[in-house]
């Protein structure tokens, strides 16, 4: 048994920071425990210990963290992803880590912001050398365990849902989404967004939907916040899992590096990705499998689907699947003919005609 601590840390001590714990069981990856700030994930651990009515900023506390996720998974945590700029020198300017992750997903619209030595500045380096204190080192261009990593939310839902561009999901920026809409139709829209992330995130962790309730739609903005940063703290945890499980790469050199999980990660439980799941066509996993090679299904069609029109020119002429782990499919370019076939085990072989 495992386990992985994601933490959506504020670059601004005034500002709550999401948590979120992750244990490996028998039957897969759980979410034990998430919070929308630091004060709230030690209350999930401390009974006795109220939870503040409105998330708060404070500096990270490295052993208190390491002492609550103990007490709430029964376990040392092995792995902690970070979304904030770490390097294992003083930041100052863009770093290569930076430069790496622009260059690979600038075109879909996921560049990092520019850190300085004020923003993040002192609260990076504080957090780094606490949690390595407490005998977590950094991790960069390798993976050292027990350890730290950073992460970056926004590439890694790319992946995750295997979209074309940065998803719009951030409540700061929902004017700018949809600048037509109405608050409450920008909300909805912004909900509804969440939603699909929720549903990818249960195929990867069970207990997502349950600890991420709908809000409603006259939420204030301090919980529809929360909800963020929560969301992205998972996000984080999520990313860990893949890292432990060399799903997950590092952008960067030896001084700091961002990791981000491969393309279209595994649905460990088809069940739970059929209930709410969003549906990809075989041609849109065959793309990304390099010819003649087996690659690994994430997604599940449970009807029969018409042709439809994907990237890169591709038709689905049909696809079916008889049960959960069985999809057949034929697909077709101009060039020549694909034919994919999922059969067990949920693995995929490509093969060129």
């Amino acid at each position: 048994m495992r386990a992985v601590l994601g933490i959506d840390a504020a670059w601004r001590p005034t500002q709550p920071s999401g948590v979120a714990l992750a244990v490996e069981l028998t039957n897969g990856w759980r979410l034990i425990a998430a919070a929308a700030s630091y004060q709230r994930f030690h209350a999930m651990a401390d009974r006795r210990q109220p939870a503040e009515p409105r998330p708060s900023g404070s500096l990270p506390d490295a052993p208190a963290l390491l002492a609550s996720a103990t007490i709430l998974c029964g376990r040392p945590v092995d792995l902690i992803a970070v979304d904030m700029p770490l390097a294992l020198t003083p930041i100052n300017a863009r770093r290569v880590a930076d430069d790496a992750v622009s260059k690979a997903y600038g075109g879909r619209k996921c560049g990092t912001h520019t850190p300085s030595a004020l923003r993040p500045g002192r609260i990076s380096d504080a957090l780094r050398e606490s949690f390595e204190r407490a005998g977590y080192p950094l991790g960069t261009d390798r993976l050292a365990l027990p350890g730290v990593i950073e992460v970056y939310p926004h590439p890694a839902l790319v992946e995750l849902l295997g979209a074309s561009k940065r998803l719009p999901y951030k409540t700061s920026k929902v004017g700018n989404y949809w600048p037509q809409a109405s608050l409450q139709e920008g909300r909805a829209f912004l909900y509804r967004q969440w939603s699909e992330i929720a549903a990818r995130l249960e195929c990867e962790i069970a207990g997502v939907a349950a600890t991420l309730p709908r809000l409603e739609l006259n939420a204030s903005p301090w919980e529809v916040k929360a909800y963020e940063d929560t969301l992205d703290a998972i996000v984080c945890a999520w990313v860990a899992i893949c890292a432990l499980e060399g799903g997950a790469k590092p952008f960067g050199n030896r001084d700091s590096a961002i990791w981000i999980p491969r393309v279209f990660p595994r649905a460990r439980d088809s069940s739970r990705c059929l209930r709410g799941a969003p549906r990809k066509t075989v041609s849109d996993q065959a793309l990304l499998c390099p010819e003649g090679t087996e690659c690994d299904w994430r997604f599940f069609l449970p009807e029969r689907v018409g042709p439809r029109r994907h990237g890169g020119g591709v038709r689905a002429h049909w696809a079916e699947a008889a049960e959960p782990d069985t999809i057949t499919g034929r697909l077709a370019t101009s060039e020549s003919t694909l034919k994919a076939a999922l059969a067990f085990q949920g693995r995929l072989m490509i093969s060129r005609n």
